[in-house]
């Protein structure tokens, strides 16, 4: 009878953190999900514009300097959300431009897994699960901007 334990939670998704140290990867037969006709040159005024997005959109958890550090990381590991990630290690600067364009737009890595297997990410009401997808929120040129920054943040 786990249901009457305080632990237990009826309807909760299972928590999908990767393993410490993991290696990100892609799932076999699978291509890149997102693949923009619209692709923004990178220039100082993109790279400029896409400060401006990551400051009033990612800071706020990836940190002002994208280490993952943010103030809304304390909430998280209160909550029991995803921690976000440093976006300036191997992992992230290693991925293409489209990878970081999927990542942004469908709100992540877990999301954008569940995109590419075709089914709809799980949702909890009161509990942050992982970032927004920024596709309903931006541009495709202002989620292009926001790439061209993360470039900029990584040293690319």
């Amino acid at each position: 009878e786990m249901h009457y334990t305080q632990a237990y939670r009826s309807q909760e998704p299972p928590r999908l953190y990767p393993a410490t140290g993991s290696v990100p990867f892609q799932l076999v037969g699978a291509g890149p999900l997102v693949v923009e006709e619209l692709m923004v040159m990178k220039t100082a005024s993109t790279v400029e514009q896409g400060m401006g997005l990551y400051g009033v959109n990612c800071a706020v958890c990836h940190g002002i300097s994208g280490k993952g550090d943010g103030p809304m990381r304390d909430f998280l590991i209160k909550w029991g959300g995803i921690l976000p990630p440093d976006l300036t290690t191997s992992t992230t600067a290693g991925r293409s431009d489209n990878d970081l364009l999927g990542l942004i737009s469908e709100g992540g890595s877990t999301k954008l897994t569940f995109a590419q297997l075709g089914m709809e990410p799980p949702t909890v009401v009161d509990k942050p699960i992982s970032m927004p997808i920024f596709r309903k929120l931006l541009t495709q040129e202002e989620r292009w901007m926001l790439v061209h920054y993360l470039r900029d943040l990584q040293g690319q």
